[in-house]
């Protein structure tokens, strides 16, 4: 019964976007934000993200390294940055480097996108028993780049702060504090706002197709089965990634822009990087370390629906 009750709630939207790291809104009806469902229901959906981030941790930082230092191959990567961090046991945790900060902005940034899409509906007048709201498809979609752009808006200095700490070579920097300070020190308040402009860019495909797609998918799939038969797990990870998928591929060549600004001591022109990067290597130039994206999305899918399924038992989430 329980098992029952923790799938319907994931078909609701409690799944971690495991190949963008963000996190659905989610429908709620007026009930459920007057019992306390829906603060249950967030926070065992937070936990189950951070603990899939953190478990998964390993292959974001390949990732951000591939980006920031345009390396083609997964495995030379990873010798590399298990070299530089000593070897034995310190080598294989310097993998984890920037994954304190990456969990920190998980929940103000799910607040945000869940704040944005309630306000939404109180204004619409569309709160009812429903599971899936019924918005349109092109509301989704401006939802999905609303919410996303201001919640990336507001958290952004954190996200320059990952890069930096993922970046970072043994010794470099004592602390985070320290990390803040001399990133301050080199560029002022600016310095916390490289990439900006490609990751605002970027926020637009990314939230708005993997919102949209999601949800659609999701309507398909509630269109196609009867109410009484509850989804597999496969199920709910092939629609949660396949919009994944298709948001990353749209975007990332933004984001790896964005990575690039970041880390860089002189942040070069965004066209002007990607002429460069064009000239050098062509259209794959784009997707480095987009393979290490697609590695973690099993793994990450998983852990995230068995911490969610723990949570849900522990929070007494039913419905």
């Amino acid at each position: 019964m329980r098992r029952k009750a923790s799938l319907r709630s994931w078909r609701r939207g409690v799944q971690l976007d495991t190949i963008n790291e963000q996190q659905m809104p989610n429908s709620y009806t007026e009930k459920e934000r007057e019992n306390g469902f829906y603060v249950r229901h967030f926070i065992a959906g937070a936990l189950s993200g951070m603990v899939s981030r953190t478990v998964t941790a390993p292959l974001d930082r390949l990732k951000i390294y591939m980006q920031a230092m345009g390396k083609k191959k997964l495995l030379t990567t990873a010798s590399t940055l298990y070299g530089e961090g000593g070897g034995g046991v310190k080598g294989i945790r310097s993998f984890w480097r920037g994954n304190g900060i990456a969990v920190f902005k998980m929940t103000p940034e799910m607040a945000l996108r869940q704040g944005i899409f309630e306000t939404f509906r109180e204004l619409r007048g569309d709160y009812d028993e429903i599971i899936v709201s019924p918005v349109t498809n092109k509301e989704l979609f401006g939802l999905g780049c609303l919410s996303g752009f201001i919640a990336q808006t507001c958290i952004y200095p954190l996200e320059v702060l990952k890069t930096q700490a993922a970046m970072r070579t043994t010794g470099q920097y004592s602390s985070i504090m320290d990390l803040i300070r001399k990133l301050y020190r080199s560029e002022g308040w600016k310095v916390f706002y490289r990439g900006y402009f490609a990751n605002s860019l970027g926020v637009f495909p990314a939230a708005g197709i993997d919102f949209a797609l999601y949800e659609y998918l999701r309507r398909v799939y509630r269109e196609k089965v009867t109410s009484l038969e509850e989804p597999s797990i496969l199920t709910l990870t092939m629609i949660s990634n396949v919009s994944a998928l298709a948001a990353m591929y749209a975007s990332y060549p933004l984001y790896l822009i964005r990575t690039r600004q970041q880390y860089q001591i002189v942040p070069e022109n965004m066209f002007e990087m990607m002429g460069r990067i064009w000239r050098i290597d062509g259209w794959r130039g784009f997707y480095f370390g987009s393979l290490s994206n697609l590695v973690k999305v099993l793994p990450a899918s998983t852990v995230a629906y068995l911490t969610f399924d723990y949570f849900s038992s522990l929070f007494d989430i039913d419905e």
